[in-house]
């Protein structure tokens, strides 16, 4: 008989906007390998990675983008719905075009255009199984269902949502301190959005429930700064390598 014991790490998520208490549960099986399972609401969503290299599963689920996880937590036909109102624009650019460039008779293009409102946006109207489909037939041909776009699913923002928490508590709980442009001029270094937001607001004396665009600036270290006369004084790397020991701060900010 052969058998392994591994370590489990649970963590509870609470106080997030517009999502209940998210319960995770980390996995270790061994260096590169791992197992994460996110329970929210009732519903369960699982993963396990086998070859995540020298990263523990903390440390790869924040290297990872939103979008390679989810299709890891759930099927990637999940992630993306129909965008039945976007066929609609998708025919009337392609009759516009056709008219601009082929001649079409104002007659047809415009006969055309009329059916286009007759179509119900609506995945009954579109179904394969519904008997009428001589008007989607006839305004994008035989294959009309080519023509449907696709748009990212509730279920795929939903899981985003619960992974960017997931990623600020990680963040928080390893001590990594991250860049955030908060609002249109200022620039802190905080754990998580809802953190930098509360930076700016403590070294601003301003109220938190203003809104504030939050933007993660951790790809973008390379940036540059000038003084009024255009000329170099560092890079956004730089300024966070100062004092970097201080912790969550304001660092600078621009009129």
């Amino acid at each position: 008989m052969k058998w392994t014991e591994s370590t489990v790490t649970k963590l509870l998520i609470k106080d997030v906007d517009g999502l209940d208490p998210i319960t995770v549960y980390i996995e270790n099986y061994a260096l590169g390998q791992g197992k994460l399972t996110i329970v929210i609401c009732g519903e369960s969503y699982s993963a396990h990675w086998n070859a995540m290299g020298s990263n523990t599963l903390e440390q790869f689920v924040l290297k990872s983008d939103n979008h390679y996880l989810s299709k890891n937590l759930v099927s990637r036909a999940k992630l993306s719905e129909p965008d039945y109102d976007g066929f609609i624009i998708n025919i009337k650019k392609q009759l516009i075009e056709q008219r601009r460039r082929w001649g079409g008779t104002k007659t047809g293009i415009r006969e055309l255009w009329n059916k286009l409102s007759k179509i119900e946006p609506q995945e009954e109207y579109f179904s394969r199984y519904r008997a009428d489909h001589n008007i989607l037939i006839e305004v994008a041909g035989d294959e009309w269902w080519h023509s449907i776009p696709e748009v990212d699913s509730s279920l795929y923002k939903y899981l985003c949502k619960i992974l960017d928490a997931l990623k600020a508590c990680l963040s928080e709980r390893a001590g990594v301190l991250k860049p955030y442009q908060v609002g249109e001029n200022d620039i802190v270094l905080a754990f998580n959005e809802q953190s930098a937001k509360q930076v700016l607001c403590d070294y601003c004396d301003w109220d938190i429930d203003d809104p504030f665009d939050v933007e993660d600036l951790s790809n973008r270290l390379d940036m540059k700064f000038q003084d009024e006369e255009g000329n170099f004084l560092y890079t956004l790397k730089t300024l966070i390598e100062q004092d970097q020991d201080q912790g969550e701060r304001y660092l600078t900010g621009w009129e």
